[in-house]
């Protein structure tokens, strides 16, 4: 997956740049109704505020990480709703057996959540799922 940004700042060898919300999302939405940009990335890259710079992820990364961001906390939220009732039943806990599920589903999300952040620096170390800047145009002097 390819974008073009705008570099924004540079602090070193490290550079900000904002991605503008392409015209087919114009009425989407899901970036906040009304904001011109989408998001903002730090990279590392040699380039100057106001340059015009291309970022690539590779698409196996893009689906890959979707799928860690989405689907483990799902597992984790009904794992937790399911061992609920056994659970329950071991610790013989008089609470309503409903309120038991949602809370150790919530708890299995919360879970979830901590060990995705504790893994996230691992993975971010990886070669292959960093963006990278694979072009800079030079703003016009």
């Amino acid at each position: 997956m390819r974008k073009t940004g705008t570099v924004v700042s540079v602090r070193g060898d490290m550079i900000e740049v904002r991605f503008e919300r392409p015209e087919a999302c114009a009425k989407c939405g899901a970036c906040g109704e009304g904001r011109k940009t989408c998001t903002t990335l730090t990279l590392r890259a040699q380039a100057q505020v106001g340059d015009e710079v291309v970022v690539e992820l590779p698409e196996g990364r893009v689906a890959q990480a979707s799928m860690l961001a989405y689907t483990v906390p799902l597992v984790f939220l009904v794992a937790g709703l399911l061992v609920a009732g056994p659970v329950q039943r071991a610790l013989g806990l008089s609470i309503p057996q409903d309120l038991f599920a949602v809370a150790l589903g919530l708890l299995g999300l919360c879970v979830s959540l901590l060990i995705l952040r504790a893994v996230e620096p691992r993975i971010r170390r990886r070669r292959g799922w960093q963006p990278q800047v694979v072009s800079v145009t030079r703003k016009s002097s």
